[in-house]
């Protein structure tokens, strides 16, 4: 019951914020700063930059990023009323002093969750054992797009239709910015493997292959889309991010684009309703595609157990 009370005191409060006219710190004389940009600043002795995402008050994102040096401006993201930047220690001051800024977010990096060597536990986590197989009739996700942010993918049999052609039926590249798919870091290919993956690749001896357990996705007809957020190192930037879902919504009726898969993750270093990746997030769903994130890998040892976005209340998030 204290769970209640606390959810229905904090909505009460909320209500009251609102009724007095925008956020709690409308009447302050600068924008809150997320501690954790003033501490990387303070270590670096105020010669360092550090990346960050600034939100614009409503409607003056175009005043914003008037004031923005073009040349320190990574990106504007409008899709959450945003730019990426980076900053000095002076700059900051002049940034949250600005009236039309609301909140300055450190641009976190971002990494690729690791995996087992089994899926076993896997399988009986998601109740796969439950489900009639494509191979037995059952849906093997035919026509429906999957917007995967990784690593990026590599041209593989276990992602080709029957006559040939790959199913990874859109490409962008968010890091390296090139045309042609690849994937330097190999952890997207995985994670394709597992939503898409047709088991080509794993024939069994009696198919005529090399292989004794064939392995299949869950979804062994689904198409990808492929939209390269993280390095050959597994790492990004929340930014990257950002502009990969804006991206997946644009081209959500292009692709056929109904599920958006995000096995990346980042430290919680600003409120949920400011972290800039939940709030993409949000948007997603509220476009109508089924959100899934990873949980993260630090278990107890995490803040809370769950990262950025498995945080957002819009996600469905899986650990194991």
């Amino acid at each position: 019951m204290k769970a209640r009370f606390f959810v229905i005191g904090a909505a009460l409060l909320l209500a009251v914020v609102l009724a007095l006219g925008g956020t709690a710190w409308a009447d302050q004389a600068s924008a809150p700063v997320d501690p954790s940009i003033l501490t990387e600043l303070d270590a670096g002795n105020g010669v360092a930059t550090v990346p960050v995402i600034v939100y614009a008050t409503p409607g003056h994102l175009d005043d914003l990023i008037a004031e923005i040096n073009p040349a320190t401006m990574d990106d504007s993201l409008t899709l959450i009323g945003a730019v990426s930047a980076d900053v000095t220690s002076s700059s900051l001051a002049t940034l949250e002093a600005l009236p039309y800024v609301d909140y300055i977010a450190a641009d976190v990096p971002t990494f690729g969750t690791d995996y087992t060597s089994s899926l076993d536990v896997t399988n009986a986590a998601i109740g796969l054992g439950n489900i009639t197989p494509p191979t037995a009739g059952g849906l093997d996700g035919h026509g429906v797009g999957v917007a995967v942010l990784d690593s990026g993918s590599a041209d593989v049999a276990d992602l080709d239709a029957r006559n040939g052609q790959s199913r990874v039926v859109g490409w962008v590249d968010f890091v390296n910015h090139r045309r042609n798919m690849y994937d330097d870091g190999g952890h997207g290919t995985f994670v394709d493997g597992l939503i898409a993956g047709n088991g080509a690749m794993s024939l069994p001896i009696d198919q005529g292959g090399k292989a004794t357990v064939q392995y299949r996705g869950v979804a062994p007809a689904a198409n990808i889309v492929s939209l390269k957020v993280l390095d050959s190192h597994g790492q990004g930037r929340a930014s990257s991010l950002v502009a990969a879902i804006a991206w997946a919504i644009v081209h959500r009726s292009q692709y056929n684009i109904r599920v958006m898969n995000i096995s990346v993750e980042g430290e919680v270093e600003s409120p949920a309703a400011y972290d800039p990746v939940d709030r993409a997030v949000d948007a997603a769903w509220k476009a109508g595609i089924v959100v899934v994130c990873a949980a993260g890998n630090e278990g107890d040892f995490g803040q809370g157990g769950i990262l950025s976005p498995g945080n957002d209340p819009y996600a469905i998030t899986v650990g194991a």
